[in-house]
């Protein structure tokens, strides 16, 4: 797994990867539900995608780590079996 840090706001990060990513097959957006992802709005967006035979999964988190703030990005394979999410 790949992980990223920028000083951008969680929801310029999640604009810019759905625009790229949104083109590629299987593409679905998986948003928090429950108490958790309830009143976060932008703070936390998964975004999977087909690449051949693997499921890669974007994960753009609001940075709560430390005091820089911005966002954290985790890029990488989503485990055999796991289901990918669904656009609905």
């Amino acid at each position: 797994m790949t992980m990223l840090w920028t000083p951008d706001s969680t929801s310029t990060v999640a604009a810019w990867y759905k625009e790229r990513l949104s083109g590629k097959t299987g593409f679905a957006e998986v948003t928090p539900s429950g108490p958790q992802g309830s009143d976060q709005g932008t703070a936390s967006v998964t975004y999977t995608f087909k690449s051949g035979d693997t499921t890669k999964t974007v994960m753009i988190r609001e940075n709560k780590m430390d005091d820089k703030g911005g966002t954290r990005i985790a890029i990488g394979d989503l485990p055999e079996g796991m289901p990918a999410g669904s656009n609905g």
